[in-house]
């Protein structure tokens, strides 16, 4: 604007400060100090006045409100579409053949939308095979059967075969037999077992030792007997494709 003023009174180019400023001044007065004055000062008379002619308007721009609201969300809505699994298997297919997805990278992708599907069951160690233990014998009787076999984990059994007293870790058991605790009992040493059922999903029994922790579950069937012993490792490496799905029984 101070050019403008400059060029059209054929003044010098210093004026264009002075113009400049005056103008700046002018617009903080005119457009903010000025009505905010007397805005606070009249106030009430303003709000009587404006009122009614702001009503009015506002009932002749209804209709025009209207019809935006409904227009621009139709107008300006982005695609919901969300990729399924299907889609993605897809994808990955289509990926792996030009060369952008490995084969082993496919087949892991594939196994995760296999968790869902597949139950403890499927993946435990079935209950003839599952290394057991009698919680009332001592651990030092147990001495040469822990050197021998290296089973991470045994479930420790009571009298009868479904009674499952606990879980002992086979680094837990040689551990106490260096400090001298062989005369203690199986059950004494054990840990607290967690049970699950034997038709709990694979992912959820992931979830499950992910949030609390590593240690085994022992499955049980739908009435409540030990059918199978089952770690974080079987799942990982089903998934991993280090190991098959066992026969089913």
């Amino acid at each position: 604007a101070g050019w403008v003023i400059v060029e059209q009174l054929a003044l010098p180019n210093q004026w264009v400060a002075v113009f400049s400023t005056l103008f700046t001044l002018l617009v903080i007065l005119v457009g903010e100090i000025l009505p905010k004055a007397l805005g606070a000062r009249f106030n009430v008379q303003v709000s009587l006045v404006v009122a009614p002619i702001l009503l009015q308007l506002t009932r002749l721009l209804l209709p025009l409100v209207f019809l935006l609201e409904r227009l621009v969300p139709a107008l300006t809505a982005q695609s919901t579409h969300i990729t399924g699994e299907a889609e993605i298997r897809l994808l990955t297919r289509l990926g792996q053949q030009q060369g952008r997805i490995e084969a082993d990278e496919a087949a892991m992708i594939g196994k995760v939308f296999q968790l869902n599907d597949l139950r403890a069951s499927e993946l435990m160690m079935p209950r003839v095979a599952a290394p057991t233990l009698a919680g009332s014998d001592r651990l030092a009787s147990v001495e040469a059967l822990l050197l021998e076999r290296n089973d991470p984990w045994w479930v420790i059994l009571g009298e009868a075969v479904d009674h499952v007293l606990g879980v002992a870790s086979r680094e837990a058991l040689l551990a106490a037999l260096v400090q001298g605790l062989g005369e203690r009992s199986l059950a004494e040493l054990s840990e607290p077992v967690v049970f699950v059922p034997e038709m709990i999903r694979a992912d959820q029994l992931l979830m499950d030792f992910r949030h609390h922790s590593n240690r085994v579950r022992v499955v049980v069937d739908e009435f409540g007997g030990f059918a199978g012993v089952i770690g974080a490792d079987a799942v990982l490496a089903w998934l991993a494709g280090w190991r098959p799905l066992p026969q089913s029984r």
